[in-house]
């Protein structure tokens, strides 16, 4: 991470390596509450800009308090009596109606208050906003707007560029997801080669018992067993994995 002035006076850039180190460091961030600096130039009343190179996202961050010590300075985004609450998050809102979500416009930028968490900026948005945002949402915005399981909401979640094999994994085990995501997921090729995904769908109830049949003979050893372990999967399918793995002389074992 680099940092330098910004163009306006009293702004400071945070410059990130790659999308990914961006939002590790600021998933860890929002975690604690507060990240560290050089122990020097960090003005007052300063306000972060924060970017990732070859990313058109940015975060701008406005301080609760800024602490400097002869290590580091610490970098306040919550009050200590208040660590659930988080401070200025760009929140992004519509600007045009759902139809026109796919387009780079669509989207406005808007900076919610200090003492207002994220996940009461994100519900306080329209159901067409939460989908705006789910197209562009960086990691703490992802995990929130899983949480609402909504079909369309999910479905520009799994459009948004951003979005890891683990988070897919997270939404494909949920046993109430809508069957139209599941089925997207189910039919995504690089998301099913990654192990966490595809045992996720393997062992969802919900997934149609046709779609795994077929899918049984072509499996590895570590998938059966795992589908042969599973407390909640359909007991067909479960007796055509018990007779697959008799089939391939493979020891069932207590524990994967």
């Amino acid at each position: 991470m680099k940092m330098f002035s910004g163009e306006s006076s009293g702004e400071l850039i945070l410059e990130f390596e790659t999308p990914e180190e961006f939002e590790e460091f600021f998933d860890e961030a929002d975690r604690n509450g507060y990240f560290e600096l050089p122990p020097h130039g960090v003005p007052k009343n300063v306000v972060f800009r924060a970017r990732a190179i070859g990313s058109p996202r940015s975060r701008k961050i406005k301080p609760v308090k800024i602490l400097h010590s002869g290590e580091a300075t610490i970098i306040h985004l919550v009050h200590s009596s208040a660590s659930q609450t988080k401070t200025t998050k760009a929140v992004e809102l519509p600007s045009q109606p759902e139809e026109s979500l796919e387009g780079s416009d669509a989207v406005a930028s808007a900076t919610a208050e200090v003492g207002t968490s994220l996940f009461d900026q994100i519900r306080a948005l329209t159901i067409t906003e939460r989908v705006a945002l789910a197209l562009k949402a960086d990691l703490m915005e992802r995990r929130i707007l899983m949480q609402e399981n909504n079909s369309k909401i999910n479905e520009f979640l799994l459009r948004n560029v951003r979005i890891t094999e683990q988070e897919v994994a997270f939404m494909a085990r949920n046993a109430g997801i809508p069957m139209q995501n599941l089925l997207a997921i189910a039919g995504n090729r690089p998301w099913m080669n990654h192990e966490a995904v595809r045992g996720a769908i393997l062992t969802n109830p919900r997934t149609p018992a046709a779609m795994i049949m077929d899918m049984i003979p072509t499996l590895s050893a570590q998938d059966l067993l795992r589908m042969h372990h599973a407390p909640y999967l359909r007991e067909d399918i479960k007796a055509t994995v018990r007779r697959e793995l008799k089939k391939r002389k493979i020891k069932i074992r207590d524990n994967l």
